[in-house]
């Protein structure tokens, strides 16, 4: 059996991708993290600074990854976020995207990310 520290999922990852997790909204837990890493549902990213949670999507015309969470320092997070990038260049993957705070946009400007026509709209129901 492969256990959680394996996979990446030590307590340094957990505290690094906590501040992004608080802002989900309450939609997941660490625990709906773990599980979703564990059943190959997302993937796992680290350095020594930085962690990066994806989870590829599989249309029918193309592949997508989708950063989910990402947390570290900035500049660790951004050179992750580069061989992430690369990984999935070579899996056949043509696009990335991300939802996240505005502050994303000037971050990830001189990395080639740009903001989507697509709007998120949100309300209680």
């Amino acid at each position: 059996m492969v256990s959680r520290d394996e996979y990446g999922l030590t307590p340094e990852t957990r505290e690094r991708l906590k501040l992004a997790l608080a802002r989900s909204d309450g939609a997941y837990k660490w625990e709906d993290v773990e599980e979703a890493i564990l059943s190959d549902a997302a993937q796992l990213w680290t350095s020594d600074e930085a962690a990066i949670v994806t989870q590829v999507r599989a249309y029918p015309q193309r592949a997508e990854i989708h950063f989910w969470l990402a947390g570290g320092k900035l500049d660790a997070v951004i050179k992750l976020s580069r061989a992430v990038l690369g990984a999935a260049k070579r899996a056949g993957i043509s696009r990335a995207t991300l939802a996240g705070r505005r502050g994303w946009v000037r971050a990830l400007k001189d990395e080639g990310w740009e903001p989507s026509d697509l709007v998120i709209m949100e309300r209680e129901v």
